[in-house]
């Protein structure tokens, strides 16, 4: 309800009935559901109050022969004596901070009318148990007093109390921040800062960063229907959200249609579904219910950092898998200006420094056994299990160009074997390059504080730069940046490879490259509408014997605020 369904005059006319002969029980229903739903609203009768307590007190003064200062020291008796309201231990004086009470200078003779004559017939008490209800009742208290406008302005103060709760109280839980957030049957936009409107919320895209009033700290992408109950509470209908829970901060949980997830001091992501509910643990522990309601019966686990399960009305299941961050958004922002390419090509957000994923020549990351040899079958094929890697393929031009990323985005290599060697590896010992004489410089990145990417000549990988910019959607992507070296250094010079960094179809650098050349750096600029970013290696003319290359410390370097 808004003024735009009661117009300015139809409020008037409340106010003036409240104040003159009071209401009756449909009009004061109407007139709190007015002062609750309009800010405006709210602001017009606090001045309507105010002046009636100076029209009243000035009465007052002039029939009882009263000085100002006598109806002054009336008034802070009557705030000395007003009962606390329940807006967060505020007083009724502390609620009029800012309504001043002004005694009007008047030299006019005392008037000859009764003072309980003019005082107000208070109104019918509204629907039962609302805060205005409690203040009609409190001012009602007042009403055998001969002093009539003692309950005038009990009801003044009273009713500003409420209205100042109504207008100061802690939300529940307010806006961060966001990215690209639609918020679905939202009267007005949400922008930073403000309370999180009561009931059902429906975010049909983008991201959105809350705080609770307990401390936790919730991100929810989009679409997702969700729902804060309390400071420790909040429904999850569908979609996604992780939550930061402060160590202080005790009994925080996430409702969904199959499971209760209990925290235990933590932090974790919880997905919905109609049937199931997936949870992952990133730091601490949480408890997983089962929820149904037809049996009665309950399953429960406690869940640890790295572990996540599924759960169903009946049913709690560990995921072999374990926690995967690129699952869930946990930040809106990138904690550092350069994101580790192989943390990411491992599962992490590129900040967690994951190593020892490889990934076959058919669209598989894991954990494998070197293969010797592959021959292509000039496929692109998707990687399903790492978001942020789009596919692979073996590279060869002699019957036409190929698919390079899931976009269908074509590429004119050169005619080559559509042949390779071993899988696509990613730090620590890397067997069959481990063994070679002249790796030293595998050894020597292939450590904790570096990183190292190795693929054979004609090998193809792309990573989805919209997928890496969801772990971090307020930042923007300004470059790809690495080392790149044949990593058999005791190769014969004429073992000759091509470097591609490729984007969007497009290259942005071609190098042919041998031994020779050592470690060499790559730049390459990204803009916000890139989204395929391949490497590829392809022999060149001289087979696919000593040509293993190697891409040290690669990394996507953030540009600030996109």
């Amino acid at each position: 309800m808004s003024l735009q369904d009661h117009p300015s005059e139809r409020l008037e006319t409340l106010l003036h009935a409240l104040f003159d002969q009071g209401l009756d029980a449909e009009q004061g229903r109407e007139l709190d559901e007015l002062l609750r739903a309009d800010p405006s609203a709210r602001r017009t009768y606090l001045q309507f109050a105010d002046l009636q307590a100076n029209l009243e007190r000035h009465l007052v003064a002039r029939n009882s022969g009263w000085t100002g200062d006598d109806a002054r020291r009336a008034q802070d008796h009557l705030l000395a004596q007003a009962e606390p309201t329940t807006a967060g231990g505020l007083t009724s004086s502390d609620a009029v901070m800012g309504v001043t009470f002004r005694l009007p200078e008047s030299t006019d003779t005392a008037s000859e009318q009764d003072s309980t004559a003019a005082g107000p017939s208070l109104a019918p008490p509204l629907h039962s148990g609302s805060p205005l209800a409690r203040a009609w009742k409190r001012a009602t208290a007042f009403r055998s007093s001969p002093m009539r406008w003692a309950a005038l302005l009990a009801l003044t103060l009273s009713l500003t109390a409420v209205i100042w709760s109504l207008s100061h109280r802690t939300p529940t839980a307010i806006l961060v921040s966001a990215v690209d957030a639609q918020w679905d049957e939202v009267d007005a936009p949400l922008h930073p800062g403000d309370a999180l409107p009561e009931g059902q919320l429906r975010i049909g895209s983008g991201i959105a960063q809350l705080k609770l009033a307990g401390g936790v700290t919730m991100i929810v992408e989009g679409p997702a229907q969700f729902e804060v109950n309390s400071r420790t509470s909040v429904s999850l209908d569908s979609g996604k959200l992780s939550a930061v829970v402060p160590h202080d901060i005790k009994g925080f949980t996430v409702k969904t249609a199959s499971a209760l997830i209990a925290d235990l001091g933590t932090e974790f992501g919880v997905e919905a579904e109609p049937a199931r509910t997936y949870v992952e643990v990133f730091q601490g522990s949480v408890r997983a219910e089962s929820v149904s309601t037809e049996t009665g019966t309950v399953q429960q686990q406690i869940l640890t950092a790295g572990e996540a399960a599924e759960v169903t009305a009946t049913t709690v299941t560990m995921d072999q898998a374990g926690a995967s961050p690129q699952h869930f958004v946990r930040s809106l922002t990138a904690s550092t200006a350069q994101l580790d390419v192989v943390d990411l090509i491992c599962g992490g957000d590129g900040t967690t420094r994951r190593r020892g994923v490889d990934i076959d020549a058919t669209g598989h990351a894991g954990a494998f056994v070197q293969v010797g040899a592959i021959k292509g079958d000039r496929l692109y094929h998707r990687i399903a299990n790492v978001p942020v890697l789009d596919g692979c393929f073996i590279p060869d031009g002699r019957i036409g160009s190929v698919q390079i990323d899931s976009a269908s985005h074509l590429f004119a290599f050169p005619a080559t074997s559509d042949r390779s060697m071993e899988n696509i590896c990613t730090g620590g010992p890397i067997p069959a390059w481990g063994k070679r004489p002249g790796s030293s410089l595998l050894a020597e990145y292939a450590t904790p504080e570096h990183s190292v990417l190795s693929m054979h000549a004609n090998r193809g990988l792309t990573l989805d730069l919209a997928a890496i910019r969801r772990f971090h959607p307020g930042t923007a992507l300004a470059g790809f940046r690495c080392l790149v070296g044949n990593i058999l250094t005791s190769a014969p010079a004429h073992a000759k490879a091509t470097l591609y960094v490729i984007v969007d179809g497009q290259p942005r650098l071609q190098k042919v490259f041998s031994n020779l050349d050592g470690l060499f750096p790559v730049e390459v600029a990204l803009g916000a509408e890139d989204r395929f970013l391949t490497l590829a290696v392809t022999e060149n003319g001289s087979g696919i014997n000593e040509l293993g290359t190697m891409f040290a410390d690669a990394s996507l370097e953030t540009g600030g605020a996109r």
